[in-house]
């Protein structure tokens, strides 16, 4: 039998592990200025992930897994500023800068290693062709590219032949706010965006089946600001959906985030850290905009990605924040990531896009300004 002396250590242990969970459960939401906001949050469990005095661990990236050069084969075949990334058919693709509403943006596929290989279709308006394609996604077997300018999706197979054209009109017209699946494209509804909304009532994010492309099956984010008011900049949203149908999804300019498991709320992560307090954006109370200008934010969350074992990547001022799961559904913070050029000794602070090939899930394709680049992930 031990002695009690043996034992009272653990027993005090357990005592202030119990403790400190039942702190974390009775913690209450945070309350904002925004009754929808409010109620979103308070709707599923909540991980609270400091990130004030985190470790950074450095990633140096070597030069030559940075493609900046290399992207310039001849000039036909070139990338000069690209603004998206899409793993596909052991290929990057990318898009590059539409200047305007109206313009001829190359879509180019590049190798694993960087350098282009081959663009696809043509700036037009026949089949395959396109004036202001500016989301990139693939269900696996096929690359979809929606054009905002012609106001459609083009399909095409591994080989990059055109297979099917379809028109949508629902998506809105900014970049990174349409993601897809084996199964599913998600997306922000233009419907219930913009400062004079069509439809006020609406939510901000909106779920179609591929097999049925014109059937919405699920809605969710609310507006958090009232049409014809402002801050409507924050009535804006990220979205990352993994192969499990996992989406995660947040408001530009906040510090929350809300994970949906089989089209269900189940858990909401709040980021805390002294950058965020002191960012001065304005107040989500609902005003009446004054004259012709807008207002602005700081952004929060530059990029997330949702990876296939529901890890989380979260790109936050100049550094990459990795959150894992717990057994409970909620997350924890893992590791905190400061990547370096190898070659300038210079931070890389910028991750417009980051993508991953299923094949290799830990080694990371991100782009920065005029760039794209690789890195591994710590084990």
């Amino acid at each position: 039998m031990k002695n009690i002396k043996e034992i009272l250590p653990g027993i005090f242990a357990g005592l202030i592990f119990l403790a400190g969970c039942e702190s974390e459960a009775v913690r209450k939401p945070p309350v904002t200025e925004s009754e929808n906001l409010n109620n979103l949050l308070a709707h599923a469990p909540i991980s609270w992930i400091n990130l004030n005095g985190v470790k950074v661990d450095t990633i140096f990236v070597p030069a030559e897994h940075i493609y900046e050069e290399s992207l310039f084969v001849d000039n036909s075949l070139y990338v000069s500023q690209p603004t998206q990334l899409k793993t596909f058919s052991n290929h990057l693709i990318t898009t590059d800068f539409v200047p305007g509403f109206v313009g001829s943006g190359n879509l180019v596929a590049t190798g694993r290693n960087g350098i282009p290989v081959r663009t696809i279709g043509r700036s037009g308006q026949g089949p395959g062709e396109y004036v202001r394609p500016i989301a990139v996604m693939s269900n696996g077997t096929h690359l979809y590219i929606y054009d905002d300018g012609l106001k459609r999706v083009n399909v095409f197979d591994a080989e990059f032949s055109l297979v099917d054209t379809f028109e949508f009109t629902d998506a809105v017209n900014y970049k990174n706010r349409m993601k897809m699946n084996e199964s599913y494209m998600a997306y922000q509804n233009r419907t219930a965006t913009g400062l004079i909304a069509i439809d006020p009532d609406g939510y901000l994010l909106s779920v179609r089946p591929l097999a049925d492309i014109d059937s919405v099956i699920f809605r969710a984010m609310p507006r958090i600001v009232p049409t014809g008011m402002q801050p409507g900049v924050y009535n804006n949203i990220l979205i990352s959906m993994n192969s499990h149908s996992e989406m995660l999804t947040g408001y530009l300019g906040l510090p929350y985030l809300f994970l949906y498991r089989d089209f269900q709320h189940t858990n909401t992560i709040v980021l805390e850290s002294v950058q965020i307090d002191t960012t001065n954006n304005p107040s989500l109370r609902p005003t009446p905009p004054v004259g012709s200008s807008g207002v602005g934010i700081s952004g929060i969350l530059s990029h997330i990605l949702l990876h296939d074992n529901s890890d989380i990547l979260i790109s936050s001022f100049r550094q990459l924040h990795h959150l894992k799961s717990n057994p409970n559904g909620g997350f924890g913070h893992y590791r905190t990531y400061c990547l370096i050029r190898e070659d300038t000794g210079e931070q890389i602070t910028t991750i417009r896009e980051i993508d991953f090939f299923p094949d290799d899930p830990n080694r990371i394709y991100a782009l920065g300004w005029g760039f794209l680049y690789e890195f591994r992930l710590p084990e």
